[in-house]
């Protein structure tokens, strides 16, 4: 379920991109279109868990059709009455969720209620449970690297981690996005080219070991890297989260899995002029 909602949120996130030139009155040229915005239009993906070396865990195969179910408006950050596109994703465990998107001068707004990639559990913490989130700005077309959430510290009291040991722990973060290269994919009998943007969120951090005299040990420096590819005309093709360690000071280690989703089928149409 927790790779699913995360899955949810990288999917929907990338659905409801495009990226625009400068206008040219004497060679005007056509922008990319990374977002058909028809109510009514779907694409249908093919979502795996990755193990520790990246690999599909066949096993865990889920089907997810998010469709562009309706629009309405909502304030986003200080934009007023910004109408945004609601998607709907079902599952193919019968299971379904909504998620909220908006796009205006090159960038794309996502409403999460937690982060995408630290809704994990960390070392037993839900690290959710610790931080407010409403609107980001997920990814800034017109830069080739953006800061999606600044340098921040979440403060966790009274924790109790490996054999009961009682600690507090400091998680320090930031995540930044970057524009990739191009990558081919084939969907059906058709062969694409999509653009690539990534996400990176950024975790270091020190826990304080209570019950040892407060003694202070790292949570080692880590990156939680997600890819989303985008082609013109159709939306996202394809993401992926590598999987990532996190360790304190070689006391505890975590593996967080990763994640891997392919688009299968689609209808994309673009609005009418």
């Amino acid at each position: 379920m927790l790779k699913k909602i995360i899955a949810a949120l990288v999917l929907s996130a990338s659905l409801f991109m495009y990226s625009c030139s400068d206008d040219n009155s004497t060679n005007p040229t056509t922008d990319p279109n990374y977002f058909p915005n028809v109510i009514g239009n779907y694409w249908t993906y093919k979502n795996y868990e990755t193990d520790s070396l990246n690999n599909k865990i066949l096993s865990t195969e889920i089907t997810d059709q998010v469709t562009l179910n309706r629009q309405e408006n909502e304030t986003v950050k200080t934009i007023s009455n910004a109408l945004i596109s609601i998607l709907k994703h079902q599952y193919s465990d019968n299971t379904n969720s909504e998620q909220k998107v908006f796009y205006q001068n090159d960038i794309f707004y996502q409403k999460i209620d937690q982060l995408p990639g630290l809704s994990i559990d960390l070392f037993g913490v839900k690290i959710s449970d610790f931080i407010e989130v409403s609107w980001v700005n997920l990814i800034d077309f017109k830069n080739a690297a953006w800061v999606i959430l600044p340098k921040d510290t979440i403060i966790m009291k009274d924790v109790k981690i490996k054999e009961g040991v009682n600690t507090d722990i400091n998680i320090y973060f930031s995540i930044n996005g970057r524009k990739g290269a191009t990558k081919q994919f084939t969907i059906g009998n058709k062969t694409i080219t999509a653009n690539e943007y990534t996400t990176s969120i950024d975790i270091s951090g020190t826990v304080i070991l209570k019950d040892l005299m407060n003694f202070q040990v790292p949570i080692t420096s880590t990156s939680i890297v997600t890819s989303f590819y985008f082609a013109d005309g159709v939306g996202l093709v394809g993401t992926k989260t590598l999987a990532t360690k996190i360790n304190i000071a070689g006391y505890i280690n975590q593996t967080i899995d990763g994640n891997e989703s392919t688009l299968i089928n689609y209808k994309a149409d673009l609005p009418t002029k």
